[in-house]
């Protein structure tokens, strides 16, 4: 009679782990429709709060990216049907082989990214893979160190507008541009062995010169560089919503102090004020708007929060990383290199804003 009792229990046992193992598994699968559905619900348990956020987010859209980057975008759209990737990437070879590992068509990329900010880089990477005129290896390269800020931005927005200095933003640009610099050398040797660098050929060019940009073809590559410009700056807009609604419903779980609890060592071993962490998990899912939390806390001293905010500047913060994402996908580009050098990236823009806050803003 023992026996039999063990023996049943052991069945009921079996059958109640095998009955939590299945719901595990089913879990597991659909972690991300799981994700979605809270999401949802606390959007609709809190709507008043995510309307709120979703206006700023449009808003800031509409004052600053909009108005910077609208015509910046039929411009380029406009300049990729010109020669100017093959004249500029015969000249920039002997310059950008030495330094990024890439040949001389990268320079446009990383000219690019430099003036007009985040998401350009990575475009023109993608365009420059497309029309064969990198490796995929060299475009995952020029991704680590061409996809930026640009100066409007950094200076005008961040500096001017959230800081009050435009020394300050000319600050954090000069660390941002030498960072990445720096980044694109270190990345320079990043698999090297496999390294195929194409030398521009008649085929290349055959295929750019049946798309140039005439007087008769005028009209037409205007309106389709308007439509992928809106196209473009509306999926801005949308990861800007999205991700700024995202960090409001987790800051609703309090996930941001569980954050701080993570990031404490780290910022007293660099004895950075325990303030900065609440605007950093703010930044990590949305660059902006972080930014302007580090801006707005008094009581951490300024050259603290110039090194937090280059950090930011640096990284990018998930919302910008999910943008590149949509535009590299289509070309199945590796971004294990791209996320390393956007984190190495902020690190680095940290350590040179503090070693230049002095000579700069003194």
């Amino acid at each position: 009679m023992v026996f039999l009792f063990l023996f049943l229990g052991f069945i009921i046992i079996k059958l109640k782990y095998q009955t939590i193992s299945i719901y595990a598994l089913k879990i597991k699968r659909n972690w991300l429709s799981l994700c979605f559905l809270f999401m949802i619900l606390g959007i609709l348990y809190d709507a008043k709060s995510t309307i709120l956020v979703s206006m700023n987010s449009i808003l800031l859209w509409a004052n600053h990216v909009l108005p910077s980057l609208f015509c910046f975008f039929i411009c380029l759209e406009l300049l990729k049907q010109t020669r100017i990737f093959l004249s500029l990437g015969r000249a920039l070879t002997p310059l950008m082989k030495p330094m990024f590992g890439v040949n001389g068509s990268g320079g446009l990329a990383l000219l690019l990214g430099m003036t007009s900010g985040y998401p350009v880089g990575a475009i023109v990477a993608t365009d420059l893979y497309e029309k064969g005129l990198c490796t995929k290896l060299e475009a995952e390269k020029i991704l680590t160190f061409a996809n930026t800020s640009g100066p409007l931005f950094i200076i005008g927005v961040v500096g001017t507008g959230m800081f009050y200095d435009e020394k300050i933003g000319i600050l954090l640009f000069t660390s941002h541009i030498l960072s990445s610099i720096v980044v694109g050398i270190l990345f320079r040797n990043y698999h090297a062995s496999s390294q195929t660098s194409p030398i521009i050929s008649q085929v290349s060019i055959k295929s750019n010169t049946s798309l140039q940009i005439t007087l008769n073809n005028l009209g037409e590559s205007l309106k389709n560089a308007v439509h992928k410009s809106i196209a473009t700056l509306t999926m801005i807009l949308g990861f800007m919503v999205f991700f700024g609604v995202l960090g409001n419903l987790l800051g609703k779980m309090n996930l941001p102090t569980y954050f701080g609890y993570l990031l404490s060592p780290i910022l007293s071993y660099f004895h950075l004020s325990q303030n900065l962490s609440h605007c950093l998990f703010q930044g990590f899912m949305e660059m902006t708007s972080g930014i302007h939390l580090i801006a707005s806390e008094i009581c951490i001293p300024l050259v603290q929060k110039l090194c937090a905010a280059s950090f930011l500047l640096g990284f990018g913060g998930l919302s910008v990383h999910m943008q590149v994402l949509g535009i590299v996908s289509k070309v199945k580009l590796s971004l294990r290199p791209y996320f390393l050098g956007k984190m190495l990236h902020g690190v680095l823009a940290s350590i040179l804003t503090y070693a230049l806050f002095e000579v700069i803003l003194n």
